[in-house]
């Protein structure tokens, strides 16, 4: 896999052999082409980012930085060896998404991505999380990858924008209302 645009298009991307789920090409494209107005200069996290393929191809559109969220450390590595070429605007921190959201609590993102595990109850926990956190400036967007078969239902802060389907993938994108 590499990266498909921006600054460093082409630049090779590794990945484990096993235990990851990638995010389609398709649908990245469509998660990018949907938020390519937004990412110059944004502030970003990518929760449950996995070998970071998202929050890279932000980077190389020219986001300011990216926050990395990813628990399993195995990937981590894999994540560390991906951003090389972007130091200083990119942090990982490793750990579980939900135990993180609240040390970043008012952070101020501009966009936040986040493609849980399908078919485990995390897509509305994260929701809740970064709505309950207050992850987002005003008016900033919540890309969630999720399965169809997920109840992606956002918290009244969060106001759904759109949905894409891509057979039993779902990409919503929410955005965060005036005043939490």
């Amino acid at each position: 896999m590499q990266v498909s645009g921006g600054a460093n298009k082409g630049t090779r991307l590794v990945y484990p052999a096993r235990g990851l789920r990638p995010t389609k090409d398709l649908v990245k494209k469509a998660i990018l082409n949907s938020l390519r107005a937004s990412i110059p200069g944004s502030r970003i996290a990518d929760l449950y980012c996995g070998a970071g393929a998202l929050g890279i191809e932000a980077l190389s559109a020219g986001a300011a930085s990216v926050v990395f969220v990813e628990q399993d450390r195995r990937i981590v590595r894999f994540l560390k060896a991906n951003l090389k070429p972007w130091p200083g605007r990119a942090r990982i921190i490793a750990g579980d998404v939900l135990r993180v959201i609240p040390r970043l609590s008012g952070s101020d993102f501009d966009i936040v991505i986040a493609d849980p595990p399908y078919e485990r109850g995390l897509d509305r926990a994260t929701l809740d999380a970064i709505a309950r956190f207050n992850l987002l400036v005003a008016g900033g967007l919540v890309v969630l990858e999720h399965s169809r078969r997920d109840n992606a239902v956002a918290p009244i802060e969060l106001r759904l924008m759109r949905n894409y389907r891509f057979g039993d993938t779902v990409v919503s994108v929410f955005q965060r209302m005036d005043a939490y």
